[in-house]
């Protein structure tokens, strides 16, 4: 496939976004007279207008108002990739959940740093959009969530939720015997969705618990703190609930009851380029012993 000149495609996007074939000439330092030469040599190749010179200006005609766009996106993704290429990184940018990174991976990347010195960690404890993780130039994502487009992935340990409150609540409350109690309580939600409790709901109580009441935060975290002060009771993961249920901070009233459902598993993943990556290898590799650390009971 023959491609029509880079000069003369550059002339046309500068001009085209500048609706001027002088400011494109300041911009690309040349004469206007070198664009305009350029846009005719497209023109003739093409073999249709794609300005329309009008006196003392320019106009898109119809092709040229459909060529923009595509040259402008192209040109638009050779510059990210030729600035990513010509900045190497000895890093990884990794997206995380926030409360699996507060509870579960920062306190353990001191293993990581000691056995990697040379590769670095750039997290970014929040939720990001499918959408923004390549083009904000996310390496990888851990956490629970779909798959992205471009990215493949790894389960590295499967979430197990289940209700979770205050000691206190369990005294002074009204009883908690079995999943229909839930509906004299408080349903502390980690987020407007109010997914999980929904799906939990519908595995061991069906049609006895209005799951879409009850209080909203911005991670499990916060959710798992308004718990501990017996604000209602929270669904968590057994494993992000660790140091409150082991210091008692926290109960389980049903402790058989538990979800284990792929959604709300933990996965490692990384741009299908990077797949074969020393770094990602390595990172992937870490997290997997680290969770087979957690399983044969070591020490955190």
């Amino acid at each position: 496939m023959r491609l029509p000149s880079l000069n003369a495609l550059r002339a046309f996007e500068a001009a085209a976004r500048h609706v001027s074939f002088a400011r494109a000439a300041n911009e690309l330092c040349v004469s206007e007279g070198a664009v305009s030469r350029h846009i005719k040599l497209l023109e003739d190749e093409l073999g249709v207008p794609l300005f329309r010179r009008l006196v003392r200006r320019v106009e898109l005609t119809e092709d040229g108002r459909r060529l923009q766009p595509v040259i402008n996106a192209a040109f638009s993704s050779i510059a990210k990739e030729t600035t990513r290429i010509a900045s190497p990184r000895t890093g990884l940018k990794i997206a995380c959940d926030q409360t699996l990174s507060i509870r579960w991976l920062v306190p353990r990347l001191e293993r990581f740093r000691a056995r990697h010195p040379d590769i670095g960690l750039d997290l970014t404890p929040d939720y990001v959009e499918d959408d923004d993780l390549i083009e904000q130039g996310f390496d990888m994502r851990f956490g629970s969530c779909t798959i992205p487009q471009g990215f493949e992935s790894v389960r590295v340990m499967s979430a197990a939720m289940t209700p979770a409150c205050s000691p206190r609540l369990l005294k002074a409350g009204p009883a908690l015997g079995t999943p229909r109690d839930l509906a004299q309580h408080t349903l502390l939600h980690p987020t407007s969705e109010r997914h999980d409790w929904q799906v939990w709901a519908e595995r061991f109580c069906p049609g006895e618990l209005v799951t879409q009441r009850g209080q909203n935060y911005s991670s499990l975290d916060m959710a798992l703190q308004a718990a501990v002060i017996g604000e209602g009771v929270v669904l968590g993961d057994i494993t992000l609930m660790g140091p409150e249920l082991s210091s008692g901070a926290l109960v389980l009233p049903f402790p058989d009851l538990v979800l284990r459902h792929e959604r709300e598993d933990y996965y490692v993943m990384c741009r299908k380029e990077l797949v074969g990556d020393d770094r990602v290898v390595a990172f992937r590799q870490w997290l997997i012993e680290e969770r087979g650390r957690d399983q044969s009971g070591k020490e955190n």
